[in-house]
């Protein structure tokens, strides 16, 4: 049914998610939902026009829920090089630290990481007044992602993990896709982030040993791997963003 791109075969789909007697199924469910509208979207989708490329060139107003998400995730690359490259510690944000050197000691627990970056993201955004970035964004079945960038009348869920997160390798695909781009708002756009805080003891959540890949040593490498296992259905529309939060130290010795 996955492969039926008629309304027919979505409302047949949600009529089968909401059925009681199938909730063993229902992740299952979920997830032919989104692949069926991405496949939808796929075979509905016009290329962009020069001016909408322009549009997301110069962060101008979107037009599309595609060029939404491209200036989301732009957006997020631009905090992400800041963090990276920038002069100051503007990582030490999303660690713990100790007061009287402001030596990172323990990264900060996931929601108050997520804070600070829907801070930077609003500052990012604020010259667009009708975009509205919300945490703990409300979806169905009393669901919440992390973080819910809204415009008109659509939305991009932002899934959030930190990389010692035991649903670390999972969550893209059993949280954000099964849960949240089934949203008829997000035309099933989504971002997958993750914080990297460097390698470390007793730290990054290991692969599950049956996908037989490989430890990553750098955020570069675990946003690769994680894109990769992405599924195929989706992989156009859900973007994976590794933010680099690693100590100075950290980083150096990662290259």
């Amino acid at each position: 049914m996955a492969s039926d791109t008629s309304s027919e075969a979505t409302q047949a789909l949600q009529k089968l998610i909401a059925n009681d007697d199938l909730k063993a199924w229902n992740n299952k469910l979920r997830h032919s939902l989104a692949q069926q509208r991405q496949r939808t979207a796929d075979e509905t989708l016009l290329p962009l026009t020069c001016d909408q490329v322009f549009n997301v060139i110069r962060n101008e107003t979107p037009t599309t829920a595609r060029d939404f998400h491209a200036l989301v995730v732009d957006q997020i690359l631009s905090i992400a090089k800041e963090l990276r490259d920038g002069k100051t510690d503007g990582y030490k944000i999303y660690w713990n630290t100790k007061e009287a050197h402001n030596q990172t000691t323990t990264p900060k627990v996931e929601e108050n990481s997520r804070d600070r970056l829907v801070e930077a993201l609003k500052q990012k955004l604020s010259s667009f007044p009708d975009i509205h970035v919300e945490p703990e964004g409300r979806y169905a079945d009393a669901k919440r992602a992390d973080i819910k960038v809204l415009y008109k009348n659509w939305n991009i869920p932002i899934e959030i993990k930190q990389d010692y997160h035991k649903d670390l390798w999972g969550a893209a695909e059993n949280q954000l896709i099964a849960l949240y781009i089934r949203d008829q708002g997000t035309d099933g756009y989504g971002i997958y982030l993750v914080f990297w805080y460097g390698v470390r003891k007793n730290g990054l959540q290991p692969p599950p040993p049956e996908r037989n890949i490989p430890i990553p040593k750098t955020a570069q490498d675990l946003e690769k791997l994680l894109q990769e296992m992405v599924p195929d259905a989706c992989r156009a529309t859900v973007r994976v963003i590794v933010l680099d939060v690693s100590t100075r130290k950290a980083a150096k010795q990662s290259l």
